[in-house]
């Protein structure tokens, strides 16, 4: 077998395992909707633009994390680490309730966790725009460090860097794109994209929601004084 048939069934194998990634995600996210009877399901529009996005998340990410490995070898361990123990947490904090036994859910959160390293996984009903704003600002910091470190470690020499390296950024913008052009047509619940800004609200989206007493607690000391001086 020659090295150009070699390097096409490679590719091959690459580009199915890709697709094959992303259309798990869309199962996923398809099954879990089916689940709950008050939530309506993914139209034939939406599928296909909510399989761009997450092929454009996972692709860009995958990309970013094998040209570091290329660098640094054993080193990739770091980031994927950190980025894993921060996510987990980040996950335990949300109070999630898929489990009676807490061992059970905590467990459950770090397999999470390990899940996005690769992608984001809502695990909370409520506003997503938050959750998504922090962990894509998190997400694309690190693949643009990972991506920045490497590019001083071997600059571009062969084609398949060159080609790589721009991919990256492409995926990456399509990403944002698709998702937004997601959530403005084609999400089967028509909301808006933009949410008021509430510190409650935000707190709310990004960990749990709040009973009577946190809220009471979070709410901006100055709005409790100017309550008081109403009531005088």
């Amino acid at each position: 077998m020659d090295n150009t048939c070699y390097l096409s069934i490679r590719i091959t194998a690459l580009l199915m395992s890709w697709a094959s990634l992303s259309i798990s995600l869309v199962s996923y996210h398809k099954s879990l909707r089916y689940s709950r009877k008050e939530k309506k399901n993914l139209s034939l529009l939406a599928t296909p633009v909510y399989f761009i996005w997450r092929a454009c998340e996972v692709g860009a990410r995958l990309l970013c994390l094998s040209f570091f490995v290329t660098a640094f070898q054993a080193w990739i361990f770091l980031p994927v680490l950190l980025h894993w123990v921060a996510v987990t947490i980040w996950i335990i904090k949300q109070n999630t309730k898929f489990y009676d036994n807490r061992c059970f859910e905590t467990i459950f959160n770090i397999i999470c966790g390990y899940v996005m390293i690769f992608c984001f996984l809502n695990l909370r009903e409520g506003h997503t725009r938050f959750r998504y704003l922090w962990f894509y600002i998190v997400f694309y910091f690190e693949n643009f460090f990972m991506l920045g470190i490497w590019w001083q470690a071997i600059p571009l020499g062969d084609w398949y860097d060159f080609y790589g390296f721009i991919l990256i950024f492409i995926l990456s913008v399509l990403h944002i794109i698709v998702q937004l052009i997601y959530y403005k047509f084609s999400h089967p619940s028509k909301i808006d994209i933009c949410l008021p800004w509430n510190r409650n609200l935000c707190y709310e989206s990004v960990c749990h929601s709040l009973d009577e007493d946190e809220k009471q607690m979070k709410k901006p000391h100055h709005l409790d004084q100017q309550v008081v001086v109403n009531n005088g």
